[in-house]
């Protein structure tokens, strides 16, 4: 592992939209300040980077709607889960790609066009995490590969072949894989955690009223909520580059509380996982990320260490 990581700074959707939108010019001001407040000792090869569905987003892309794909049976009898994984992420995939609005081409003609309605002060941001990414060779593949996994995992399957597939799918929460690092993977802890709630509920150690309040931040509904739930991953497990793992640091306008309680859900399976399968390695990440809560008007409000939430069970 090479031993120079750099930090990264993400900004979930709501913090980006806001950050960009005309006559943001002190929110700018205000975000460039929570930095400096939050981030002591910052690096100066700071980057700053967006998820991939938070790019389609800041671009105006919706996720295409596709119709479940059938799993022939002879698939389904091997059960045999990478089998029935290969098989669909190249169905699903296939089927992405001949989707104009997902086209690369599109995707850059729409980066260019949203750039014109970005405030003067945000067009650096802007060109950082969008205009100087749509373009990149690697992109569009990471586009259509995270895609593509979030419909193989949001699959319904067979009541007989589920738990054997979801074991399957929580091993890629600990990949070193930079493509699969951008899938959503929040969505593998949030069916464990719906397995699991009730017993915690009555007999788990840090009592119901906290688990009530922990399941209130695991209630994930829209697709957008998924997507700034996954920042949590990489708070907890840094992002892939290369070789080694970047510590994140991660702006945000939602609550503290809520970001904390999924933090430390996200924490707790990690080592359920691990010691369900201790084959799996356990990453070494430089240190765990930063959360730097702002206010709606980019204003520094706290700042939260992952380090020092405690894994929930």
């Amino acid at each position: 592992m090479e031993s120079n990581p750099q930090l990264v700074c993400v900004l979930d959707n709501n913090a980006f939209r806001s950050a960009c939108s005309r006559g943001s010019g002190n929110y700018i001001r205000n975000l460039n300040a929570s930095i400096e407040v939050g981030i002591s000792n910052r690096p100066r090869d700071t980057k700053f980077r967006l998820r991939p569905f938070t790019v389609l987003e800041a671009i105006g892309v919706r996720i295409p709607t596709i119709n479940s794909i059938k799993i022939p049976n002879d698939i389904l009898k091997s059960r045999q889960r990478a089998l029935c994984f290969s098989y669909l992420y190249e169905e699903y995939k296939q089927i992405i790609l001949s989707k104009p609005e997902i086209n690369k081409d599109e995707l850059i003609r729409l980066s260019i066009h949203q750039r014109g309605y970005v405030s003067q002060e945000a067009l650096d941001l802007y060109d950082r995490c969008i205009t100087n990414v749509v373009d990149q060779s690697d992109f569009y593949d990471r586009i259509i590969s995270s895609i593509t996994f979030d419909y193989v995992l949001k699959h319904e399957y067979p009541k007989n072949l589920a738990p054997e597939m979801h074991h399957f799918f929580c091993s890629f929460l600990f990949t070193d894989d930079l493509g699969m690092m951008d899938y959503s993977l929040m969505r593998v802890v949030k069916a464990m955690w719906d397995r699991v709630f009730s017993d915690f509920s009555r007999k788990g150690p840090m009592g119901d009223a906290f688990y009530k309040r922990a399941n209130k931040a695991m209630k994930i509904k829209r697709f957008g909520d998924y997507l700034d739930c996954d920042i949590i991953h990489y708070l907890c497990m840094g992002t892939v580059n290369h070789m080694h793992r970047d510590p994140v640091v991660v702006f945000t306008e939602d609550s503290a509380q809520i970001i904390e309680d999924r933090v430390s859900i996200y924490k707790g399976f990690l080592q359920v996982v691990h010691k369900m399968s201790p084959s799996l390695r356990m990453p070494i990440v430089p240190h765990e990320g930063i959360i730097i809560q702002c206010g709606e008007d980019g204003r520094f409000k706290k700042t939260i260490n992952v380090s020092s939430i405690p894994a929930m069970f």
